[in-house]
């Protein structure tokens, strides 16, 4: 009788890298480094650029997991800000690539790359590190196209700086909601068996910090009466029984009655 050995497979294993062809995008790659000036009002802040921010959605994605509210919040508003920044840059894009088709049908114009691309690898642990980098790429993109169009006279130079200006201004804006983020120790805290209703409880006080935000007060008032529901119901499971919202509040019998 021969011992059969069971076959398993290796781990999983990828590697990417990205091809950067402009001046512009390696810049927002490698962000930009304080300069002092001669006083407070002269000196240029700093700029995380990619691998910040890769680093702070890693960062921010392991407390999301540890139930922090404000990495969920800052998670939402990331995924939420690179979703309308991609429609920034895809929109300008198109713009560009219908300037370049629009040209007679005699003209061969070729597609543009720079002859001596940067290589650069990427590792993110979170999926909105890799959109981000897709981000960066669109823009780099555009630059490219922005000035072939000008190269040959399809847009004025005013157009073209107004152009990388937009793109350039939607990728920083991604730099520097990730650079605001910090680590900032919270948790909600309930039994081990109400994991759902922990996740749910921090998802609700996240939207209710956004409806602040941005100054939604029907939102506020509907969001703030779920918390509340939520709450007593939490706490009722814990006592095995009906409570009462002043009771779950642990206000005293007089202001009960």
């Amino acid at each position: 009788m021969t011992d059969e050995k069971k076959a398993e497979p290796g781990v999983l294993k990828s590697t990417l890298s990205i091809n950067l062809h402009t001046y512009y995008a390696i810049r927002l790659w490698e962000g930009r480094k304080p300069e002092p000036g001669a006083d407070k009002s002269e000196r240029r802040r700093r700029i995380i650029g990619m691998p910040g921010v890769i680093s702070r959605a890693k960062i921010a994605s392991k407390d999301s997991e540890n139930d922090n509210p404000w990495a969920d919040m800052f998670l939402f508003n990331l995924e939420e800000k690179l979703s309308k920044s991609k429609q920034e840059i895809d929109l300008l894009v198109e713009q560009l690539n219908e300037v370049l088709r629009n040209v007679p049908g005699d003209i061969i114009i070729s597609g543009v790359a720079s002859t001596s691309p940067v290589n650069i690898g990427v590792h993110s642990r979170s999926p909105l590190g890799y959109k981000s980098v897709w981000l960066l790429v669109g823009y780099d993109e555009l630059v490219l196209k922005a000035f072939q169009a000008f190269h040959y006279g399809l847009i004025a130079r005013a157009r073209r700086d107004e152009l990388l200006n937009a793109g350039g201004h939607a990728v920083r804006q991604i730099c520097a909601l990730a650079q605001s983020y910090k680590t900032v120790p919270a948790e909600v805290i309930f039994l081990q068996d109400h994991k759902k209703e922990k996740r749910l409880l921090a998802a609700t006080v996240c939207l209710i910090l956004m409806s602040l935000v941005e100054r939604n007060v029907p939102l506020f008032l509907l969001l703030l009466n779920n918390l509340v529901t939520l709450c007593v119901s939490i706490y009722a499971k814990n006592l095995h029984r009906p409570v009462t919202l002043p009771e779950c509040l642990g206000l005293p019998d007089a202001v009960k009655a």
